[in-house]
């Protein structure tokens, strides 16, 4: 008989409400953060005072405990961005160590092979790679394939067709000239 009743919800959940007990749930602050509410008393009778006590005794360790879940919530996803963004930094100054390295290297570089040395010795290290290979164009008709095996430091050049193989397939595909 409450102004406040609704029967949307009952038609929502396909229930009949005959009585109800609701009372806030507040955290230490006394902010409320929600509301308790209890349908229905067995037996069919009214809810009681000492019903209505009851029900107030327990909002208030829910709310505790409702407010120490959602901070632990927060905790972890905090935790989970600092974890983040820790691994994009630890990422980032990899890639800039890795950088770094190669500028020092290539710059002691003093022909085009010491170049693509350089820079092969320090892709296989930062990949943990057993060989790396550059593939230059030449000219039109002739392509070389240059290769360093992790193991040694002797720069092999082989003369390939330049639209065979994989990497052959990315330079057609990428028209580098």
């Amino acid at each position: 008989r409450d102004r406040r009743f609704s029967r949307y919800w009952d038609k929502l959940f396909g229930y009949r409400t005959k009585s109800m007990l609701a009372a806030p749930l507040r955290n230490p602050q006394g902010t409320v953060i929600g509301v308790v509410q209890t349908l229905n008393k067995r037996g069919g009778e009214a809810f009681a005072p000492e019903d209505e006590d009851l029900l107030m005794t327990l909002t208030t360790p829910v709310a505790v405990i409702i407010e120490n879940a959602r901070l632990t919530l927060r905790m972890q996803k905090a935790n989970t961005d600092l974890s983040e963004v820790r691994e994009d930094l630890v990422a980032r100054m990899r890639d800039l160590k890795l950088l770094l390295e190669l500028e020092s290297a290539m710059g002691r570089a003093a022909s085009m092979e010491d170049l693509v040395r350089a820079a092969l010795r320090e892709a296989i290290r930062a990949t943990d790679a057993r060989l790396g290979a550059v593939l230059l164009p030449d000219e039109p008709s002739q392509t070389s394939l240059f290769y360093l095996r992790a193991d040694s430091d002797r720069l092999r050049r082989v003369v390939v067709n330049p639209n065979d193989g994989f990497l052959g397939a990315i330079l057609k595909a990428n028209k580098i000239k």
